[in-house]
């Protein structure tokens, strides 16, 4: 299944110290594996999950791409990329030669994405 805009929203809940947050999937910018646990970087917060990024990846939608063993990002927050990495607002994510084929792949599916890619 491939994210289209106009689907409704979609939401992830995550533990937060003693209390359970509700992340709209549009929040979540990008998401780093640490050992058993995932770092997710949203817009205004970062969470800490017990739960590993595969385990992550299995819980969200098509618009979440891995880009390295320990990081993937949301295509939608995507601003500019090159060969190597790609820039989420002030953070550079890398790409690995492992996944830069299958990512480039995925960006061909949102339109926006592929106009920065074949500029």
């Amino acid at each position: 299944m491939t994210f289209q805009p106009n689907q409704p929203r979609k939401y992830l809940s995550v533990r937060d110290k003693h209390r359970v947050v509700v992340l709209d999937y549009d929040e979540i910018v990008w998401l780093e594996a640490d050992g058993n646990y995932t770092h997710i970087h949203a817009k205004s917060h970062r969470y800490i999950v017990k739960n590993s990024l595969s385990g992550m990846l299995r819980r969200l939608d098509d618009r979440f791409v891995q880009t390295h063993r320990a990081y993937a990002v949301n295509i939608n927050s995507v601003k500019e990329i090159n060969t190597v990495e790609i820039k989420l607002g002030d953070s550079l994510i890398p790409i690995s030669d492992t996944y830069r084929l299958s990512f480039i792949n995925r960006l061909t599916l949102f339109p926006a994405i592929d106009q920065l890619v074949n500029q």
